[in-house]
């Protein structure tokens, strides 16, 4: 199933002809926001009414590599954008005939990750090759007749990713309420390959990076755990981690437990989300409703597809999406204690291709020694929901940043109304 376009967020035109008509007239805003995450990017599209309402939302799509793996030959970091940036003209072209287009991309992860010198260089050629892209006007942007404005080429910090993720959250989840339902306040858990984020708001009316607990741990996503795992351990130490008979010939079932390993490699790590555990205790997390996205939904919308085929009786599968920490706990045992040699044939899943396949086993492992630890070691808590969407919407940080510009762009024009 392809992932879903990002509709019914607040309002919709019923005609592209209106939607397109409204866009170009010059009284609504339309953006591109492009997440530059470590491994890929991936572009949204916003059109937002002139009343502040939300017309038409879109994943455009993603392409990989991430623009942090072209530090060492920075102008090859176009290309990736050119094929997003021709994409979107090819399907949403006639959409937004006649219109100037905000262009907003921010880097993740990965671009955290390197140095401000290696950083800058692919910054400076991602700017200088679009803003010449974008000049030359290609056939589809001159039969439109759209214009793009590059407004910004920046590296957001992880505690702003967070605070975007948690505003989307938690407008989503309103989005759903009526009128006399209370606001009810949502965390927002995301992991990624090479950073998690943790982030809690004191008021679900009115989020801000003031009021709000937001926590991002840069070298604490999956991808970078697992190999300081290997790092630490030897095949035969971690065998536990991986499905059995993918590194070593014996089985993993009598190893020594994978999540011992991994909490042993957080402790290993003086800035891994293991010391912060006073700060999750005091806050009370175990008694907040959680909404996990990202890797956390890739990797145990994997575990509960391919238990549900071998493992059907497990509590885990049966709750799925909203499951027990203990129930976690258990489907990362039964899911590795499963033969490479079945597991290598299983690729019908959505979200996992070749090459993520054989690290499932330990990213569940991962997962359930993260959330004991974020839920200050509650196995019977059941507090938090796994999901790529909420109503029909898609749960990702972009619609966030979103949200933040428009209030942004709506107090400027109050502003100016004053004067």
């Amino acid at each position: 199933m392809m992932r879903r376009v990002i509709f019914c967020l607040i309002s919709f035109l019923a005609k592209d002809g209106r939607a397109a008509e409204s866009a170009a007239s010059g009284k609504d805003n339309v953006e591109i926001i492009i997440d530059a995450g470590s491994t890929g990017s991936r572009m949204y599209v916003f059109h937002t009414g002139a009343d502040g309402t939300l017309v038409h939302s879109k994943m455009v799509g993603k392409k990989k590599p991430g623009l942090s793996s072209f530090a060492e030959t920075p102008g090859g970091a176009l290309v990736p954008l050119q094929s997003l940036f021709s994409k979107f003209l090819a399907e949403e072209g006639p959409r937004f005939g006649g219109s100037t287009i905000d262009v907003k991309i921010f880097g993740t992860a990965g671009m955290r990750l390197l140095s401000d010198e290696k950083r800058s260089s692919v910054w400076r050629a991602v700017g200088d090759g679009l803003n010449s892209y974008f000049v030359r006007r290609d056939d589809l942007q001159a039969e439109h007749d759209i214009t793009f404005k590059l407004l910004k080429t920046e590296t957001i910090a992880g505690e702003t990713e967070g605070l975007f993720a948690l505003m989307g959250v938690n407008y989503l989840v309103q989005q759903t309420k009526t009128g006399a339902q209370p606001c009810e306040r949502y965390g927002m858990l995301d992991l990624g390959g090479s950073s998690t984020q943790i982030a809690i708001p004191s008021d679900c009316n009115h989020i801000t990076s003031g009021n709000s607990f937001v926590r991002s741990f840069p070298e604490s996503g999956m991808e970078l755990t697992r190999a300081l795992v290997n790092r630490m351990f030897t095949p035969t130490q971690r065998r536990s981690c991986y499905f059995t008979g993918y590194e070593t010939s014996s089985g993993g079932a009598d190893a020594r437990p994978c999540y011992d390993l991994v909490r042993e490699a957080m402790q290993s790590e003086p800035g891994s989300p293991y010391y912060s555990s006073e700060d999750f205790r005091k806050l009370s997390t175990s008694k907040l409703s959680f909404v996990a996205v990202s890797g956390y939904t890739y990797v145990t919308s994997f575990a509960s597809w391919l238990l549900a085929k071998h493992a059907p009786e497990l509590a885990f599968v049966a709750s799925y999406p909203a499951p027990m920490l203990s129930a976690i706990k258990e489907a990362a045992t039964q899911i590795c204690a499963l033969p490479w040699s079945e597991v290598e044939k299983e690729l019908g899943h959505e979200f996992t291709g070749r090459s993520k396949l054989p690290h499932r086993c330990f990213e569940m492992n991962y997962i359930w020694t993260l959330l004991h630890v974020y839920m200050s070691g509650c196995d019977d808590c059941k507090n938090i929901n796994f999901t790529e969407e909420i109503n029909g919407s898609e749960v990702e940080w972009p619609i966030g940043a979103w949200l933040y510009f428009s209030k942004q762009r709506t107090m400027s024009q109050h502003q100016k109304e004053e004067l």
